[in-house]
């Protein structure tokens, strides 16, 4: 085909000599035809019945909800009048803003009337539902309309082309709601199109019998999909109108040509999909970019402005429906919206390579009420002198009806279109994601990270909850028309559209009609587009309450039900699995320029359909098929992949069922911009399905879903191609081992993986196996279904045979054979009776017990210690009780170094690693370590706690000793699953389990640690129960439903685009940055805090300067609202309590809070500043506490100090003192000295102010002896700091604790340090 373009080319521009610039004095017919579409609708605003009007089962039109507002009637369960929207009332109102009256009523005459060629004219789609709006006002002469108010159109109408055959002012087909055409189920859309042809007939004049309908569809939002041509081409349709971008996208050098220098345009959607790139290879010289206002896009001349045929195929039948589909101009169509149209694109490259036996044609089409384009400017200037001068240019003007009788597309030209809308709304996303977002997390989204935007399996978005409320609305009409048809009776699109004639007169429509007619308003795509604005978020959930109340007094108990569960379009994410992203949904409308897979890793291979499905009965199952094809093409003339019957070329189909959720009716990510005041009756099931395993591939995929009574429903046939992102899991199917290295002494586990294979949807898998390399001892056995795609079989140790070499499988189902490819799949076994070597190291036995031998064995071969003349094996039990350096001489027997060990009794683990007393061995920093079976009986133990290292009281460390692990004891009188600690030191304490043999990593501070190991002693009376503890160091990551710790609910995490949460040795950590952003933390407590119980928390913040900024904790009841917090305001002094200031102030090393329900509805509160003076609060309050929250809000400014201002939280205990109240506890401490350094600053242990206010007191834990300490102060620290020693303060300290006083006030200085001399 390219050849044969290329020769018209060549032969065009000889005969015409049209070049770039070039202007030819008179218009042929073969040359480039120019044209205009211009499209009309306001929706129904709000479909409720207008039964003020006397249309109770009709829905308000504009003037109807005007009345009712205007009588102060038209509150719905709201505070606020519905709809939201203003109506009438001057220029900035819907109806009465002079420029939509005149683009309604006038001007589509006057603009063709001043087009001086009679074949000048242009197309018009005009929605039913502003008919319908427009008569209400006119019936009243009412906002500037008459009853009158069409006649201007229908003249216009009435005027042919010079052919006397095709109207100048075609009215087109569409949705009659604006419906979003290419996402509707089909029963939705088929009403639709009947509902438009009334409306259509009725305000035009047409003929009774259809006889004289338009042949042209207007779909909405220029959104088109294939499987919409043979309903299309079922109502007389004969041609589509498509975007450009989406004839431009399936060219398989559409990226290269964006790749040019210069292209005039960029990429602002995803790239195509190779499944899409079914098109022609227009050579790069035949391109052109252009681009206003960001929109725009890259168009291959002449293929993207020719007719050419699209064809659908029904995936049942087989059956071929083809359609004229008419480019829209997807660049010339939006520049006509906002400013006038130049020729130079026309006149350049267009015309260049306009093919004459198919010529060109550029459309322009946009609003015909918005922006520029709505205005007088077009309407009676741009477009009459527009199409007047196309012949100065050498161009036709002409109307799309002419121009396909006169240049119809060859029947043979069939080519695919791409998904998608025109570049206006969504840059030409193939996804409609103006449309239909893909569900996104929850909260803790970093719009940075594309990868973390989306949840396909848990998240939510506002547009996929209006759709699945639709859904159900559907089903339930489509089950109240099935019931009623299967009675005898009859369901008319007539009296769906038009409950009672325009006089007034009832058409009686049945409880079916009924139920479509106040369910169809709410398809109107403005109220998905735009989303939160004023009161479109609830539009839908209204509809379909309505329509569900209707239809549910015809569907009843069901019992009558033979309708299939309504399946929505499968949806894909992403669409290019293992490739390339971009666009507005990765990073919101203002900033659509984020990428995936450009310069950083593409999506993965792995990805998600989904889907909403819905049933009045209810949805049994729905399953995701997938097949693949062979050679990774599926060309247009051939229709093997489009049917579910397949044929040569494509594999069988594989099941994978789909794991369905019910969606939340609510808003579960707290989105203050949405009111859902009413909550839908009925939702759909969220339905999704994860395909894994396949790399470079082409797929086709449908789901199919079933009822609860058998009823299947099939969705169309999709495909996608999925790049490979260099990840394992292509090659097809697998199988794996468990244990991964197995021995003939323990079960080995196969797993098949099938999820490539037709084996997956076998009734029944075998494994065909043997335990040898003998070729005639295959055994064969049924293996059992794991899920979707997995089997398994097991094989206990008597029947693997002794000293087996390996085991090795392939898979059939009687019929078909997985075999690896030919290699089958096989794994050596371990002979039990010879050493087993991990690393370098084995242990016989493999797990020894406490108080008997065991025998190590290290091998030293390509290790470091390979040509050692001796090795020692340094060895330790339950972490530590390390041997001294460098440990015990091994000996070697043989090829191998050994030692026999004997466990000790109390060990639980043994820890080893090997040098030779000068190069060490140690596993890459890992050693080595075993499990231990403990002794039986175990060792006895000490009643009580009991610290066994340090052995000592106390034991001083050197200073680089920064960490020290204490052990001990926990004797049989002792109660409760844990312990408590503290470091009197630092301030630092938590929780560890009470086991018997017990071990405590402490951070040491510089000075006198001072640890404490306390447990409940077992006993009447006495002891404290925990009922739940949590701390941060138990996390290896902290997101949204994180749930470690014991006796909370999982954690809720919120955060703004400008704040976050993240881990940090200081617990959990909040940000925030100024400009009202604000991040968030609820722990809900697994029951509320009751009487005698008593909540812990540490916090400890950074600084708060920012004015409006603060940070806190807060219990809160079950409703979320807040009973008692501790806060830090920014700008203020002190901490604040819902009683007002304390006087604790600002501090960085944190706080220690204890909150105590002392009795019914009152409270105690400790607070305790790390190294402080602890404060008491009592109060009363009401309610249950049942969550505690943490936030840091407005916390952060732009002068690269804000990890300064990161706010913590951690060590959450709820604990209760058991019997007559009185603890009774067996507390072990020790102490572990760690030597200052001299570069060390002191410890400061307290600050407070001296009595009276007249100084400062400093009490420091620990000071360098022989050293002179001191106060300095300074008045400001950023951006300057002038540090000055307070005279007076001066002390020597003889290494303990030391006191250093202020005398007098050194305010107005604000910030202190201590500082010594050695």
């Amino acid at each position: 085909m390219n050849v044969k373009i290329a020769l018209r080319l060549w032969l065009g521009i000889g005969l015409f000599g049209i070049g770039p610039g070039s202007v030819s004095p008179v218009a042929a017919d073969t040359s480039v035809h120019v044209g205009i579409h211009r499209h009309l609708h306001q929706p129904n605003y709000w479909g409720e019945p207008a039964t003020a009007a006397g249309r109770p089962k009709q829905s308000q039109y504009g003037q109807d909800s005007q009345a009712l507002k205007d009588a102060n009637n038209a509150y719905y369960g709201d505070s606020i009048q519905h709809p939201e929207v203003q109506l009438v009332g001057g220029n900035s109102s819907v109806f009465e803003n002079p420029d939509k009256q005149n683009a309604y009523q006038i001007n589509i005459k006057n603009s063709i009337g001043a087009m001086s060629s009679a074949d000048a004219g242009m197309t018009i789609s005009f929605s039913g539902a502003l008919q319908r709006n427009l008569w209400s006002f006119g019936r009243y002469s009412q906002a500037g309309y008459s009853p009158a108010w069409n006649a201007n159109n229908v003249a216009a109408f009435g005027w042919k082309t010079a052919g006397g055959v095709h109207s100048r002012a075609q009215v087109l087909g569409q949705t009659y709601h604006h419906a979003f055409t290419p996402l509707l189920p089909e029963s939705a859309l088929r009403k639709e199109i009947e509902m438009q042809r009334e409306r259509t007939r009725k305000s035009w004049g047409l003929n009774a019998d259809m006889s004289d309908q338009p042949d042209g569809f207007w779909p909405i939002e220029l959104a088109f999909s294939e499987h919409l041509i043979p309903i299309l081409a079922e109502y007389g349709y004969h041609w589509v109108m498509v975007p450009n971008s989406h004839l431009a996208r399936t060219c398989p050098n559409y990226m290269e040509a964006l790749a040019q220098p210069n292209p005039g345009a960029e990429l602002k959607a995803d790239p195509p999909n190779r499944a899409d790139q079914l098109g022609p290879t227009v050579p790069l010289t035949q391109w052109y970019g252009a681009n206003r206002d960001t929109y725009g896009n890259v168009f291959p001349v002449p293929f993207s402005y020719q007719l050419h045929k699209a064809k659908y195929v029904n995936p049942a039948t087989g059956a071929e429906t083809k359609m004229t589909v008419v480019p829209q101009c997807d660049y010339h169509g939006y520049q006509s919206g906002y400013a006038a149209v130049g020729w130079d694109y026309i006149d350049g490259k267009i015309a260049q390579y306009n093919d004459p036996d198919q010529p060109c044609l550029v459309m322009l089409t946009n609003d015909g009420e918005n922006f520029w384009g709505g205005g007088s400017s077009f309407w009676n200037e741009f477009a009459p002198q527009f199409m007047n001068d196309a012949p100065n240019h050498g161009k036709k003007a002409i109307t799309i009806p002419d121009f396909v009788a006169a240049h119809p597309a060859p029947e043979n030209d069939v080519v695919h279109v791409e998904d998608g809308s025109w570049l206006a709304a969504d840059q030409g996303s193939p996804q409609f994601y103006r449309w239909l977002e893909p569900p996104r997390r929850i909260s803790g989204i970093d719009w940075a990270d594309p990868n973390s935007i989306f949840d396909l399996e848990n998240g939510w978005h506002s547009d996929m909850r209006n759709w699945a409320i639709m859904l159900a609305g559907v089903n339930h009409c489509e089950t109240a028309e099935q019931i009623f048809a299967d009675g005898g009776g009859e369901v008319l699109s007539w009296r769906i559209e038009e409950p009672y004639q325009d006089d007034g007169t009832d058409n009686n429509p049945n409880a079916a009609e009924q139920a479509w007619h106040f369910l169809l308003w709410g398809f109107d795509s403005g109220f998905v587009y735009f989303g939160t604005d004023l009161d479109d978020e609830v539009k839908h959930t209204v509809a379909a309450n309505r329509a569900i109340s209707i239809a549910s007094a015809v569907i009843g108990d069901a019992s009558a039900d033979a309708t299939p569960p309504t399946v929505f379009k499968p949806q894909r994410f992403p669409w290019n699995p293992g490739g390339k992203g971009k666009g507005q949904y990765l990073g919101g409308l203002t900033t659509g320029n984020a990428t995936v897979g450009f310069t950083t890793p593409p999506w993965s291979s792995d990805f998600y359909i989904w889907t909403f499905a819905y049933d009045v009965s209810g949805v049994s199952s729905a399953t995701l098929k997938i097949r693949v094809d062979e050679d990774g093409i599926n060309p247009l003339a051939d229709n093997a992949n489009e049917t579910y019957a397949g044929g040569s070329g494509v594999g069988g189909w594989i099941s994978i069922p789909m794991t369905r959720r019910a969606m939340p009716k609510n808003d579960p990510t707290g989105n203050p911009n949405l009111n859902y005041y009413v909550l839908p009756d009925q939702i759909s099931d969220y339905c999704w399905a994860k395909v894994t395993g396949y790399r470079d591939v082409l797929l086709d995929y449908y789901v199919e879903s079933t009822d609860t009574k058998g009823n299947l429903s099939k969705s169309g046939i999709q495909h996608v191609y999925v790049e490979d992102d260099g990840t394992p899991g292509g090659g097809g199917p697998s199988a794996s081992f468990s244990p991964s290295a197995p021995s003939d002494c323990a079960p080995i586990t196969v797993t098949f993986n099938a999820a490539t294979s037709v084996l997956a949807t076998a009734a029944t898998v075998n494994a065909f196996y043997h335990f040898s390399t003998n070729g005639d001892d295959w055994a064969s056995s049924a293996m059992t279904r794991l899920g979707t795609n997995d089997f398994s079989i097991t094989f206990p140790t008597n029947e693997i045979p002794d000293n087996a070499p390996q085991i090795e499988l392939a898979f059939n189902d009687g019929v078909h054979w997985e075999n690896n490819g030919g290699a089958n799949w096989k794994v050596s076994i371990r002979d039990c009776d010879a050493p087993e070597f991990v690393d370098g190291v084995s242990i016989a036995p493999a797990v020894p017990t406490a108080g008997q031998t065991a025998t190590v064995s290290y091998d030293p071969t390509g290790r470091s210690l390979a040509a050692a003349g001796n090795v020692n094996v340094h060895y330790g039990y339950n972490g530590a009780n390390w041997t001294t350096a460098p440990g015990v001489a091994m000996t070697k027997p043989a090829s191998c170094w050994t030692y026999v060990y004997t466990i000790p009794v109390a060990a639980t683990s043994i820890v080893m690693c090997f040098n030779d007393g000068t190069t060490w061995d140690n596993n890459g920093g890992n050693n080595w370590t075993f499990a231990v079976t403990p002794a039986d009986p175990p060792p006895p133990v000490p009643d009580g706690v009991a610290i066994t290292n340090p052995v000592v009281a106390t034991t001083t460390v050197a200073h680089a000793v920064a960490n020290y692990t204490l052990q001990g004891t926990a004797g049989t009188n002792l109660t409760g699953g844990l312990m408590t600690w503290t470091n009197r030191l630092s301030g630092q304490g938590g929780t560890l389990p009470r086991e018997t043999f017990w071990s405590l990593p402490a951070a040491l501070s510089v000075g006198d640690n001072v640890i404490s190991v306390s447990a409940a002693i077992t006993g009447t009376g006495a002891g404290t129960v925990t009922a739940a503890v949590d701390s941060a160091s138990a996390y290896a990551d902290w997101t949204h439903g994180s749930n470690e710790g014991a006796g909370f609910a999982p954690w809720t995490l919120y955060s703004d685009a400008n704040a976050g949460h993240f881990l940090d040795s200081r617990g959990w950590g909040f940000w925030s940055h100024d400009g009202t952003n604000l991040a968030e933390a609820i722990r809900p407590f697994s029951t509320p805090l009751a009487t005698g119980q008593t909540f812990r928390v540490h916090m400890q913040n950074g600084w708060i300067w920012e004015t409006g900024g603060s940070i806190g904790v807060a219990l809160r009841d079950g409703e979320g609202a807040t009973i008692w917090q501790f806060y830090f305001n920014g700008g203020d002094t002190f901490y604040n309590t819902p009683a007002g200031a304390t006087d604790i102030a600002w501090t960085g090393d944190g706080l220690d809070i204890a909150f105590l329900i002392a009795d019914v509805g009152a409270y105690a509160v400790e607070v305790r500043p790390v190294g402080g003076v602890s404060r008491q609060y009592t109060g009363t309050f009401t309610g249950n506490i049942s969550d505690f929250r943490a936030w840091s809000y407005n916390n952060g400014t732009d002068d690269g100090q804000n990890t300064n201002r990161n706010f913590f939280v951690d060590d959450l205990l709820i604990t209760s003192v058991a019997g007559d109240g009185a603890e009774s506890n067996s507390t072990a401490t020790v102490h572990v000295v760690r030597e200052a350094s001299e570069s060390d600053p002191p410890v400061i242990g307290e600050m407070a102010l001296g009595a009276g206010g007249d100084g400062l007191q400093f009490s420091l834990g620990s000071s360098v002896s022989g050293a002179e300490y001191a106060v300095w102060a300074s008045v400001t620290l950023f951006p300057s700091q002038n540090w000055q020693k307070v005279v007076g303060t001066e002390s020597n300290a003889v290494g303990g604790p030391i006191d250093l006083t202020t005398t007098n006030n050194p305010l107005p200085n604000r910030f202190f340090r201590i500082g010594y001399v050695p």
